[in-house]
């Protein structure tokens, strides 16, 4: 029998795997290349990439 913790492990993981799938999708992945352009782009010239969240967002936020 699989401890509590271990459930919550797999189901994160379980998760995790379904927003990957999903971003590996071509209408998905043109997005995220989309956004690495922009991004670099800003950044090469000089530019800044502002991030923000409320709580354990903000806290995501703080790794880029």
């Amino acid at each position: 029998m699989e401890s509590q913790l271990s459930l919550f492990a797999r189901e994160c993981l379980e998760r995790t795997l379904l927003a990957m799938e999903k971003v590996s999708q071509a209408s998905e992945l043109h997005a995220v290349l989309a956004a690495v352009v922009s991004v670099s782009s800003s950044m090469l010239n000089s530019g800044k990439l502002l991030v923000a969240g409320n709580g354990g967002s903000a806290a995501d936020a703080q790794h880029l």
